[in-house]
């Protein structure tokens, strides 16, 4: 153990008393309120992960893992810092940008912030062929996470979300969570299971109240041949059917990475570089996907600095 088990004990009671309370606080305000999927569970972030098409939850070891699976945080040695865009059809585009810092003793933490903007939305209060005006939804969340190994091949983490999300005059608050865990069976094989946003609210100023449906993933990842990967991720938010991404990637001359996934007939792809540079990595990624919701394609771009 790395941490007093006492210490631990007590700060995982403190983590579990507040999560309860939160959501007993929201209770009855959940019985009236309308449900919806969180739209950045099914786009993701950074490239390489989209690249995968999504087959991330047990592969992720860069600055993603706050989205992805935080429990996988703390089998980091270095500190890593990252920044994304996804510049997608319709006036879309998300960002991303976390830090994730491991320590010895207590664990790792990250801080990171996702931003999901659309732009000219048309409004019209008839039937006509020009919009009366056009408005704009900004959605911010801003995570706080954390990871601990339990034991040298297994770890658990999570995530306290805050929501601040804006439709045109409108804003709405609220406050979430995400649970994960990791594990090592075998040298060459990874496992993840993520629940995103259990309790997860929105209380607008309007007085309406949106509670997030929540999204199960469980991942697996395995290193075939050598530089050679294949991963898999089991995908269902809410109700909806479950789905299923298969993904590769090979890394060649040591500093390029080459990567495709399939999921529900779309596909993706990217590629990836490292570069060392006077004691750190600076990482680049590129990737382009299929379009979840539009007959586009999607192309983002990722640099990550790894300390």
């Amino acid at each position: 153990m790395k941490m007093n088990k006492h210490l631990f004990c007590q700060i995982t009671l403190t983590m579990v008393m507040i999560i309860m309370v939160t959501i007993a606080s929201t209770e009855f305000q959940s019985l009236s309120a309308t449900e919806r999927a969180n739209h950045l569970n099914y786009f993701g972030v950074g490239a390489r992960a989209i690249g995968l098409n999504h087959a991330y939850t047990a592969s992720c070891n860069d600055y993603t893992a706050p989205f992805w699976n935080p429990a996988t945080m703390d089998f980091f040695t270095t500190v890593k810092i990252g920044a994304m865009r996804n510049k997608m059809s319709l006036n879309r585009e998300i960002n991303y940008v976390a830090c994730a810092f491991p320590t010895e003793k207590f664990g790792a933490f990250a801080l990171s912030w996702a931003g999901f903007a659309i732009k000219d939305i048309e409004a019209r209060t008839s039937n006509t062929q020009e919009p009366d005006s056009y408005f704009n939804s900004n959605d911010n969340i801003f995570f706080l996470s954390y990871a601990y190994r339990l034991m040298s091949s297994f770890s658990i983490g999570g995530n306290i979300k805050v929501f601040d999300f804006g439709l045109h005059q409108t804003r709405g608050n609220g406050v979430g969570f995400d649970l994960a865990v990791f594990f090592i069976p075998y040298e060459r094989l990874r496992l993840g299971f993520m629940i995103q946003d259990f309790g997860s609210q929105l209380k607008w100023q309007s007085g309406i109240h949106e509670k997030f449906l929540p999204s199960y993933r469980l991942g697996a990842s395995c290193e075939l041949f050598k530089n050679f990967t294949l991963s898999c991720d089991a995908r269902q938010i809410g109700d909806e059917k479950p789905a299923i991404a298969v993904a590769t990637e090979f890394l060649t001359m040591q500093i390029v990475r080459v990567r495709c996934g399939f999921s529900d007939q779309r596909f993706a792809g990217g590629v990836g570089f490292t570069l060392p540079i006077r004691g750190f990595f600076l990482n680049f990624n590129y990737a382009i996907a299929t379009d979840r919701f539009d007959a586009g394609l999607s192309d983002i771009l990722d640099l990550s600095i790894v300390f």
